[in-house]
């Protein structure tokens, strides 16, 4: 199975919540256009009918996933066996999972997850994980890649950290995992610091596609050099 990014791609997370502005499909194709032409390798895009504009309107792969809300609780990314037939089916170049133990405690249930996706699909799948013993499981059970994507933000995973996971991802990559970093990036330095640690793609978010986040980084530093309370 070929993996479809580029060696050391740079994948634009072009996503937007239900309360934010920019939530409509055209808003997030717009969005993906715009990465595109910045320069991105490649787009992750949450939502069956997102995926499927986006894949049909530009010319970049698609990591492609669904979140599942939960209570007082982060969402879960495309935790089932149906829910990723159906980013599949929608024309993703990568399906992303959440392999987390928060998502699926029991090893089995993660090998017969990827078992019964491989037979349902031949897209390649990315494991979104907190931990490097979650890391390890999801290579096990025949990933294509792994993620730092959840570190930081699982019971197994809480440090308080407000950047990157770049331990994470040095342990994985020495471990011999093709490893992907994401995950408070907010610099374009910590890319080339990513590279040189030996990612095979970083996946940067809000801070190139949500201007809300941008915004409140620069009033936040304003803030801070006028002695705001």
């Amino acid at each position: 199975m070929t993996w479809p990014l580029a060696p050391g791609a740079l994948v634009v997370s072009c996503q937007a919540a239900r309360s934010h502005p920019f939530r409509s499909i055209s808003h997030i194709v717009a969005l993906a256009e715009c990465a595109r032409r910045g320069g991105a390798d490649a787009l992750r895009i949450e939502g069956i009918d997102d995926i499927r504009a986006v894949q049909a309107a530009v010319d970049l792969p698609v990591i492609g996933l669904v979140k599942v809300t939960r209570p007082g609780a982060r969402p879960l990314i495309t935790p089932t066996l149906d829910l990723a037939l159906e980013v599949a089916a929608a024309g993703a170049s990568v399906v992303a999972l959440d392999l987390s133990v928060e998502a699926h405690p029991a090893d089995g249930d993660v090998h017969d997850l990827i078992d019964q996706l491989r037979d349902g699909c031949a897209t390649p799948i990315l494991a979104d994980i907190s931990t490097l013993a979650e890391a390890a499981r999801a290579m096990t059970a025949g990933v294509d890649a792994v993620a730092t994507t959840l570190s930081g933000y699982t019971p197994e995973s809480m440090n308080g950290s407000t950047g990157p996971d770049f331990d994470l991802l040095a342990r994985m990559v020495e471990s011999g995992m093709p490893s992907v970093l994401e995950g408070r990036i907010t610099a374009p330095e910590q890319l080339a610091h990513a590279a040189r640690l030996g990612a095979i793609a970083t996946i940067v978010g809000a801070a190139i596609t949500d201007p809300v986040f941008i915004t409140r980084r620069f009033h936040d530093a304003l803030s801070l050099a006028r002695g705001d309370r």
